[in-house]
């Protein structure tokens, strides 16, 4: 949340009205957690997992089920109608693989301190 600023400026959304917070479910068992939801003014909410790595992050199959049970809740307990887009800020970027195409998009170290 400390660096939304840079957040926007990297997906060129700065100068879009947005509001930003983080997600916890009240009825998900296990709970489900959303690190940072952007309700941008343009009809689109950009779903944020945050995930610190050495080295690109892999997505695998258990995590990418997790994330798209994580969005599909959200849905459902907050019956928003505007598009969700997974986005990834991860330390060195995303490798390539079967389910890499679940994010929309990634950001960097390097896309926030420039």
């Amino acid at each position: 949340m400390a660096h939304v600023a840079q957040i926007k400026q990297a997906l060129r959304l700065d100068r879009i009205a947005t509001k930003c917070y983080s997600w916890r479910s009240e009825t998900a068992k296990p709970k489900a957690q959303i690190d940072m939801v952007l309700e941008r003014a343009d009809g689109i909410i950009n779903i944020f997992e945050m995930k610190y790595s050495e080295s690109e992050y892999s997505l695998d199959k258990e995590e990418n089920e997790k994330l798209r049970a994580r969005v599909a809740k959200f849905r459902q307990e907050t019956e928003v109608k505007e598009a969700l887009w997974p986005t990834l800020v991860t330390t060195y970027g995303l490798k390539d693989g079967v389910h890499s195409s679940t994010f929309v998009a990634t950001l960097t170290m390097d896309d926030l301190f420039f």
